[in-house]
Formats: C-alpha cells, sequence, structure tokens
C-alpha cells in the first residue's frame, strides 16, 4: 500500500505524539517515533522500560533507531559484556599480590625459656633446608646462655630445627660459649651470611669483619673484603676448614638460590650509608671451589671484573639490597613471566618490598609492598620454601628476637 492511504493507515497505528511523555525533556525524533512504533503507553517513559514493553508485546524494537544515546549505551553493554567472557574464565590465571601474616609457631619456639648453651637472641636469621626436614637458621652476633643463667654474647652461631625441637651450635663450653666459627685471620670475627647443600654438607658463606683502629666505644666494625665458604659435614655438622672465595667490595654471598644445577651467589655492594647494588655470579653445584661466572648486564661470563649490577624494570642499575632470592611457587599466580621473587628493606624503611623477574639475574619489575613492619629498625628478610610448599619469612630487628612471617600467594 503506498501513497495517501499508506500514509492514512500509519497515522491511525500510531498513537498521537502528544500522548508520549519524557522524564528525561526534549526527546529525540528517533526516541519518539520508536515509542509510537511500539505502541507503548505514555506511562512508559524510559528507554529501559521501552525494551522491556517490546519484549512483553513480542514486539521488535530497533533500538538503533530509538535514541541517540541508547545506541551508545548498547555499544557500552556489548564490550563490558564481551570484556567479562575473556576476564572470568581467567580469572584463577590472573596475577595475585602475595600478603604475609605472622608465624606464631616459629616464634614461639624460639621464644622458649633458654637452657645453658642455649641461643637466646641474635640476627641474621638465615634459614637453610636440610635434608629430612630439618633447617639450619645462621645467626650474626647472637647471645647464648651461660651455665650461670647469664648471656654471652657470640659473633656467630647455627640453630638447627627439627620439628618442633631446637639444638644450638657455638664455641667454647656452656660456662663459656664462644664463635661457632673461630676467626681466620687475627683481630677480626665472621658473620655468616647465607648457605646451601652441597655434596651432603651445608656450605655457609662468612664475611670477615674488624674493628676499625679509630673505633673509641668498640661497637663499630668494618669490612675487611675477605670472605670465605666453611663447610659443615652432615648430619652432624661436623665443621671443615673455611675456603676464600672472591675478595674485594662485592659482598658475595649475600644470598644465595639454588635453582636446578646452578648456585646463583649475589653480592652486594654498599657505595655509602644508603645506596646498595647487587651483583651476580653463578656455578654448577658440586663446583663451589672452582671458577665462577658473572653476570656482566647481557650474559654470564668468567670476567669478573667485567660484572654489572642488576637492572630493575626501567633498565637501569637497580638500587636495592636484596636480602633473599627464591623460586615462586609453582601455585602461585604472579604474572607472566615471573618465576622468582626477591625481598628486600631499604635502609631504615617500614615495609618489606617484594620483586618478582623472570630469571634469577632478573630484570625485577618495579618493587611491591608485601607487607609494613612496626619496628622502627628492621632489616635483612631472608625466606625460604617448606616442605609443605610454604613461604617462610624471618627479618631481623635491632636489639631485639627476629620475627618471623608466612607469606600467602
Amino acid at each position: 500500500m503506498t501513497g495517501a492511504n499508506s500514509k492514512r493507515l500509519d497515522t491511525q497505528r500510531r498513537p498521537p505524539s502528544d500522548r508520549v511523555k519524557c522524564q528525561l525533556g526534549l526527546c529525540a525524533p528517533g526516541y519518539d517515533l520508536a515509542m509510537r512504533w511500539t505502541e507503548v503507553p505514555a506511562a512508559w517513559r524510559t528507554p529501559h522500560e521501552l525494551v522491556q514493553e517490546g519484549f512483553r508485546r513480542n514486539r521488535v524494537v530497533m533500538l538503533n533507531e530509538a535514541h541517540d544515546g541508547l545506541t551508545w549505551w548498547l555499544w557500552v553493554l556489548i564490550a563490558v559484556s564481551l570484556a567479562l567472557a575473556v576476564v572470568i574464565p581467567m580469572w584463577p590465571w590472573l596475577p595475585r599480590a602475595p600478603s604475609a601474616t605472622a608465624d606464631h609457631d616459629t616464634w614461639k619456639l624460639f621464644d622458649r625459656p633458654p637452657a645453658p648453651g642455649d641461643w637466646v637472641s641474635g640476627d641474621g636469621a638465615y634459614p637453610v633446608p636440610l635434608p629430612g626436614g630439618r633447617v639450619a637458621w645462621l645467626f650474626g652476633d647472637s647471645q647464648v646462655r651461660r651455665a650461670d643463667a647469664t648471656n654471652a654474647i657470640v659473633h656467630n652461631t647455627i640453630v638447627i630445627q627439627g620439628g618442633d625441637r631446637l639444638r644450638t651450635l657455638a664455641g667454647g663450653t656452656t660456662a663459656q660459649p664462644t664463635d661457632l666459627i673461630p676467626p681466620v685471620q687475627p683481630g677480626t670475627w665472621l658473620w655468616p651470611s647465607s648457605g646451601f647443600v652441597e655434596q651432603g654438607r651445608l656450605m655457609v658463606f662468612a664475611e670477615e669483619l674488624a674493628r676499625p683502629a679509630s673505633d673509641g666505644d668498640g661497637d663499630g666494625f668494618q669490612a675487611t673484603h675477605r670472605r670465605y665458604l666453611v663447610p659443615f659435614q652432615l648430619p652432624d655438622l661436623v665443621q671443615g676448614t673455611p675456603q676464600a672465595v672472591y675478595d674485594g667490595p662485592v659482598a658475595w654471598g649475600h644470598t644465595v638460590l639454588v635453582n636446578g644445577d646452578d648456585v646463583y651467589v649475589y653480592g652486594n655492594l654498599q657505595r655509602d650509608g644508603w645506596t646498595n647494588l647487587t651483583y651476580l655470579a653463578r656455578f654448577r653445584l658440586g663446583h663451589s671451589g672452582g671458577y665462577w661466572q658473572f653476570w656482566n648486564g647481557h650474559r654470564f661470563s668468567s670476567a669478573r671484573l667485567a660484572a654489572a649490577p642488576l637492572h630493575g624494570p626501567d633498565g637501569r642499575a637497580l638500587v636495592a639490597k636484596l636480602a633473599s632470592v627464591i623460586p615462586i611457587p609453582a601455585a602461585a599466580h604472579a604474572g607472566a613471566g615471573a618465576r622468582f621473587a626477591a625481598l628486600s628493606i631499604d635502609p631504615f624503611a617500614t615495609t618489606i618490598d617484594l620483586r618478582v623477574a623472570p630469571g634469577p639475574q632478573g630484570p625485577w619489575r618495579a618493587r611491591h609492598t608485601l607487607c609494613a613492619v612496626a619496628e622502627p629498625h628492621a632489616y635483612l628478610p631472608h625466606a625460604r620454601t617448606d616442605q609443605g610448599g610454604a613461604i617462610r619469612l624471618a627479618y631481623s630487628v635491632a636489639n631485639s628476637q627476629p620475627r618471623y612471617l608466612t607469606v600467602n600467594w
């Protein structure tokens, strides 16, 4: 039907335009036309109500002709629906930010009343998993209980954790405890920094320190730039002869990572009291006494003098003292390419920071706060993965006992 007759019939099917009301003010012509096409009563006033009425009457509502803003909302709805269709199935694999909670069990274990010869407090708290489920805790300056219930100050000791029992390894006697690892050079002492297990031995990196000649109060110290690997034969931890490793200003063995058949040795270079750079070397497990390879910024090389600091996310040298590097648990969702995690606490900072990287050498991504620490002088966050796959963390506190945490990824 064409011409005047069709126009007359169409006019009869549509309600008068003055019956169409809109709470949005002046409606666009398309909106008015669509409402009259669907024969919507005057009570229906919004595009949403328009669509509902169209479905109720089994009528097709042409949304692209309904309202200028309705088409825009349709595209938004389609985009959101498509995004949800992609994101929701991927939700379990999206990166997750880890958190940390107090490890009360370990705290209670170390907070027991000490017997003569027991460790009382100390810093360092570097945990090394041993065969059979035991853990060797490496401590620097520590208090060890004497037989007369007073405490002796020693520069190094090891506490062996087996289940809910602790056994302290120190030198001397219970009447007068001394350093477990005696000095190699006169007038010096050794601080254990990290360790790993190699061919049935616990291998402990130890940094040599000395008292400055100008130290008036006797509390100062300075590095001699000499360091050693000290073997302890398992399972009884019989101490062997310290072996000198690479000397120089880079404190090699600040932390270590055993990954497959390789041992990665991280070294810290302290440029001043606030700025630290991290270097990296490696050797094959079982060959700690051989030559190392050093990361030069592009690859590992035997040229030690070509060693370069590790890089951060901007391609520049990473300004951080990486106190612990561990593999990220397989069940964790740390983001694409993230396989290793590093922990650090900046000088006088109040947070433990976490960085992730695809490889032991980095590049390390931007830091994120793992947790806040309440103590004003916290340092050296050290982590390990226990037999159950949980990440256990300990950090030192000046003039106090270490604090123990569990990382939840």
